[in-house]
């Protein structure tokens, strides 16, 4: 039975030794021009009041200092809480929850919890990536 039910067999192929995502958030990593961005548990809150707002942890796992300069969820431009956050090595630049040192909200979004949608996210040297993100309410745990 262990040997059906173990991922032993397998070794380094196991499925289940190459899943990333354990949360509704996506993730994804920006690898590009000298720099290792990571972007962790990415998700889109919808509030009551129509508005939406990222939650988000983004990380630079190299000496190359970046800037996150801009956000778009369905194609229209997140209001960043700062010009551009720098994206600064161990240094992660969180989006919602008590840790927060960053805000993008998307005024009258009007998205619906429960589906997805694109996100795409620009930094300076990194460049850019699109995801496709969960829309959660804002009674959800994830939102918190």
């Amino acid at each position: 039975a262990t040997t059906l039910t173990g991922c032993g067999a397998a070794g380094l192929d196991a499925p289940t030794r190459h899943v990333k995502q354990v949360t509704d958030g996506v993730e994804t990593d920006l690898s590009s021009n000298g720099n290792l961005v990571y972007v962790r548990n990415l998700l889109i809150v919808s509030e009551d009041n129509g508005d939406a707002n990222l939650v988000a942890t983004i990380v630079n796992q190299k000496n190359t200092n970046d800037a996150l300069l801009a956000i778009s969820v369905a194609g229209r431009d997140l209001e960043l809480g700062a010009k551009n956050y720098p994206v600064l090595l161990n240094k992660p630049v969180i989006f919602g929850g008590q840790s927060a040192n960053a805000t993008a909200i998307l005024k009258c979004a009007n998205l619906v919890a429960g589906n997805r949608v694109e996100v795409k996210l620009f930094l300076g040297i990194a460049g850019e990536t699109t995801v496709s993100a969960l829309v959660v309410d804002s009674t959800s745990p994830q939102a918190k």
